[in-house]
């Protein structure tokens, strides 16, 4: 007998089958293994990439906060050359300013600094920003550089200078001292004039002031059609008149119409409200701000008038010892002073928010000091959500705000040291009122009264400089 040495078929394989699946598991391991590794090598490449983007952007913003901090510090004084001495920027000269730095953005600095252009009153404005992580990095991860171009407006020595609402004068109103700069149109009625035969000033229209009657996204915009000056009856301009789209020169003499084309928008000069409601050390209310029949008051530097509307009447006097910001309107009436304390040197600044803003009526006046120094008046009301703490104003809530009248100057309210501005409003002056020196998105003259302004030191700068080209470089 034959004895078969008997075993499965599926058995007899078996050690084949499992170095199979050993040699799979250890393929598949191994494309695992790499698939793991590209995936966290890409995520790497992409982190670091995002990184980087990121901070390009960070580096972007911290040179754009850079130039906005040069443009405001030379609307604030014209001779401010930047952070740096040299310019273009080099390392030569460096002086960077830090933005932020934390542990969790790092560091960014910027430099600026500023050199005239090639045309009169241009300026040209070089920002580098620069982000550093982490913040005691010794080299920057990310640099960006802006070039901006700015023209400025000169607002110096105005008298008068408007926005695109424009300046009106009627019956017998008259702009005596201090050239004229408008934004808008100029309309004259009755017996107005600016200047006089022997002392003629200069006159520009911008003719910013379209498209009317309703303004929209593009507003304000120069006007194709129409002319930007209406004069009639006896009114008169004497001195040198630019302005835009004119053909008639009628009604204007010494010389009369110079230029038709090559006039500037009006700028309006900014202010640096969040630096005085920084600033403010103390707060009282606006009851006890008020005050009447003979009283007297002392509002101190850096003070916030809060709840409600301040009125100074009959007699009272209050005497300001430096920036004010009131919540509410300002009134003065009924032989109502407010005074500068001799002790201030430089021009005080009352901001007013009320929908009211600053009235001056019956007799009453803003006093100088010994040094001459009056007060400038700027009220911040815009019928906008944004009001009063609007950084810029165009369209429709311009074209809404500027006719609307939150500074008023009349029944014989002298101040003739002052400055008025009406940020984004309307300022009318009429029967008698003075002032030394008047800004308005619009401004009204109106009734009787010679109306003489002056040029008021240590107020506005002498150009308004605002941007006309940027880019990155």
């Amino acid at each position: 007998m034959r004895i078969f040495n008997w075993q499965s078929p599926n058995k007899s394989n078996r050690g084949v089958e499992a170095g199979y699946l050993m040699l799979l598991i250890v393929i598949m391991g191994a494309v695992f293994l790499g698939l793991v590794a590209a995936v966290t090598s890409s995520a790497g490449v992409n982190l670091k990439t995002s990184r980087t983007s990121l901070a390009g952007f960070d580096a972007l913003s911290v040179a754009e906060a850079g130039a906005d901090n040069a443009i405001f510090n030379l609307n604030k004084d014209n001779s401010y050359i930047g952070t740096n001495t040299t310019c273009p920027i080099a390392t030569a000269g460096s002086n960077p300013s830090t933005f932020f730095s934390d542990n969790v953005k790092g560091k960014g600095t910027f430099e600026t600094c500023i050199t005239s252009g090639t045309i009169p009153n241009e300026k040209i404005v070089y920002s580098t920003g620069k982000i550093y992580l982490p913040a005691s990095a010794a080299k920057p991860i990310a640099v960006r550089k802006l070039r901006i171009v700015l023209i400025g407006t000169f607002t110096g020595t105005y008298g008068v200078q408007t926005g695109p609402g424009g300046l009106i004068l009627s019956n017998s109103a008259n702009i005596i001292n201090g050239d004229v700069y408008v934004g808008g149109k100029i309309t004259m009625t009755n017996y107005a004039t600016i200047g006089s035969s022997a002392n003629p000033l200069n006159v520009s229209a911008a003719y910013y002031s379209c498209p009317q009657p309703t303004p929209d996204g593009s507003y304000p915009k120069l006007c194709n059609s129409g002319e930007p000056i209406s004069i009639s009856n006896q009114a008169h301009i004497f001195g040198t008149v630019n302005a835009n789209n004119q053909s008639s020169g009628a009604g204007m003499s010494n010389p009369g119409l110079a230029a038709t084309s090559g006039v500037a928008n009006s700028v309006l000069p900014d202010y640096d409200r969040g630096a005085q409601k920084a600033a403010v050390s103390s707060t009282i209310s606006a009851s006890a701000a008020s005050c009447r029949n003979n009283e007297t008051r002392s509002w101190p530097a850096n003070v916030h008038i809060t709840g409600g509307n301040v009125t100074v009447a009959n007699n009272c006097v209050v005497t300001v010892q430096g920036n004010v910001w009131i919540d509410g309107s300002l009134t003065l009436t009924q032989k109502g002073i407010v005074q500068v304390d001799n002790s201030v040197s430089t021009t005080p600044t009352i901001m007013i928010d009320g929908a009211g803003g600053l009235s001056l009526d019956n007799q009453t006046s803003i006093s100088s000091n010994a040094s001459a120094i009056g007060i400038q008046f700027i009220t911040f009301w815009a019928n906008s959500a944004c009001s009063p703490d609007c950084s810029n104003l165009t369209g429709s809530g311009l074209g809404n705000s500027q006719g609307v009248v939150t500074i008023n100057l009349g029944n014989q309210g002298l101040s003739a040291g002052s400055i008025a501005y009406a940020r984004w409003s309307k300022v009318t002056v009429g029967n008698s009122g003075s002032i030394g020196q008047v800004l308005g998105q619009t401004i009204e003259f109106n009734n009787t009264g010679n109306i003489t302004f002056g040029n008021i030191s240590g107020g506005t700068p002498a150009y308004s400089y605002a941007v006309r080209y940027y880019e990155q470089i």
